[in-house]
């Protein structure tokens, strides 16, 4: 616990030793976006939100040093998968979409909860007929929510929903571009609408078929924007005409009767002549 007298700290204005952190984990929506992921993978990419939420801020580009930090030196190539999937690659650091957003509005929050608790302590000030000391930069600290340390990111986050959009999409490949076209799409509402496509698209025989081999790269998708197109109908095929001639020759194969005992046995006999 903190205590009114705790000292704080010049540069964040929280007490000294304040080390509560916490986070909230959708259980569901953590398991269906990470169960094709192996042991090792899971349990990097659980490592890599824990430290990204206690430290408040991108990890470093370097997968041997991210590999150090998490205490995973020996499995790089797991970490590597992970950050490709999951993050994205802006100025030499890893950032995590959903990551930046909540610790935002965390931080939106608390600024929020700090400047009410000033006025009102101002004002009950200001409404005693004797001055008296008031702790006006004492903070918060009925919740376990996190404070954070970077009130603003360095450099822009990506668009709104994107990381949803990536989280889906079956084939990960040119993030880039695909932000990119994301950006140009300007879905607004269209959203949702894109996300059940994909779903549709997803059981159907043409994403399926040869591995997913033709699934288009997400940045040409979201450019010819795929979603508008209409849904394909495959007639049935006609009924068969019927073959008069084939009847005929089922009909006679049916009714005809296999050769007697005696002409069977003269048969071999012939047979039995002509090899001596």
């Amino acid at each position: 616990m903190v205590g009114p007298g705790s000292e704080l700290s010049p540069e964040s204005g929280l007490p000294k030793g304040f080390l509560v952190h916490y986070f909230k984990f959708n259980i569901g929506d953590y398991t269906s976006h990470t169960q094709h992921l192996t042991l090792m993978e899971d349990l990097a990419y659980r490592r890599l939100l824990d430290v990204y939420y206690l430290q408040e801020r991108p990890l470093n580009a370097g997968i041997t040093s991210v590999a150090r930090q998490i205490r995973m030196r020996d499995n790089e190539a797991e970490i590597k998968v992970v950050l490709e999937e999951f993050f994205t690659l802006v100025d030499g650091c890893w950032r995590h979409e959903r990551i930046e957003r909540e610790i935002n509005d965390y931080s939106t929050k608390v600024q929020q909860a700090s400047n009410a608790g000033r006025t009102s302590a101002q004002r009950r000030l200001n409404a005693r007929s004797t001055p008296v000391d008031v702790p006006l930069n004492q903070p918060l600290t009925t919740n376990q929510e996190p404070v954070t340390k970077n009130h603003k990111p360095t450099t822009p986050l990506p668009p709104e929903g994107f990381g949803f959009f990536w989280e889906k999409y079956p084939k990960k490949v040119g993030k880039p571009a695909a932000l990119k076209a994301f950006k140009t799409a300007k879905l607004n509402g269209d959203l949702s609408a894109v996300l059940a496509d994909i779903d549709r698209r997803m059981v159907g025989e043409d994403w399926r078929k040869e591995g997913g081999q033709y699934v288009p790269h997400p940045a040409t998708y979201l450019n010819q924007r795929r979603w508008e197109d209409g849904e394909t109908v495959i007639a049935e095929p006609p009924p068969l005409h019927d073959d008069s001639a084939l009847r005929h020759l089922q009909e006679q194969r049916a009714m005809s009767k296999p050769p007697s005992e005696a002409i069977r046995a003269r048969l071999a006999e012939l047979t039995l002549n002509r090899l001596t």
